[in-house]
């Protein structure tokens, strides 16, 4: 996540940003999928990192194309899109 928030800095407009996840995933109490991260505790959820947190800093990154690959189970990706 310090990463992805670095990025808005040294990104420029015409940029192509591919960034990929690959971890586990779970079912957060709201509904959404999380994802557990190297710092995340299994028994807090606030510790989670949710799809909506990472697209929000992807979209404050410049650059011109952003792709985002995810590999996880319960990536969130389906109950974010339904409740656009």
């Amino acid at each position: 996540m310090v990463a992805m928030d670095s990025l808005k800095e040294i990104s420029k407009p015409n940029d192509l940003l591919i960034v990929y996840f690959s971890g586990h995933g779970i079912l957060g109490q709201d509904g959404y999928g999380k994802w557990l991260v190297a710092d995340s505790n299994p028994n807090i959820e606030s510790t989670y990192v949710s799809l909506s947190t990472v697209k929000s800093l992807l979209d404050q990154i410049p650059a011109k194309t952003r792709t985002l690959y995810i590999d996880a189970c319960f990536s969130g990706v389906d109950a974010f899109l339904a409740r656009r």
